[in-house]
């Protein structure tokens, strides 16, 4: 059995972490879109609901498109398993808040006395991914 030398040891050691970083900046980029997304999609919800239907239809499609990219990205480190275990949290609360909103108030526009309100749901609901991102796809 042959033993890499240390060169060959710290170039391996180093492709592996550049595989993962760049496996990192994927998925910060999958977050940033979901981040910039679900905003527009619970305004859509909230403020336009004669939107709703092609609105739900687009989100689904989108969805699928990340889950694809998301299952094709392999490899992932620790920091990114750190990252999206306190951030799948506070996406599943945040995302989930415009939805109670929704639900409350179902088919009819939200009334003006909830505009802001409703409108800083709907930012919210976009905060931890767009955190994620921010995280994943800086340089370290």
């Amino acid at each position: 059995m042959n033993t890499p030398s240390p060169a060959q040891a710290l170039q391996e050691i180093q492709r592996v972490e550049g595989h993962i970083r760049a496996a990192e900046r994927r998925f910060g980029a999958i977050c940033l879109a979901t981040g910039i997304g679900a905003p527009l999609y619970w305004a859509a919800m909230l403020f336009a609901p004669t939107l709703r239907t092609p609105v739900t239809l687009a989100w689904m499609l989108f969805t699928l498109v990340l889950c694809g990219l998301m299952m094709r990205i392999g490899a992932k480190g620790r920091r990114l398993t750190q990252i999206m275990y306190w951030v799948a949290g506070g996406d599943l609360v945040l995302f989930l808040a415009p939805a109670a909103l929704s639900f409350v108030y179902g088919p009819a526009p939200l009334p003006s006395s909830w505009t802001v309100p409703g409108a800083a749901l709907c930012v919210a609901s976009g905060l931890p991914m767009l955190y994620a991102a921010w995280r994943l796809m800086k340089t370290r």
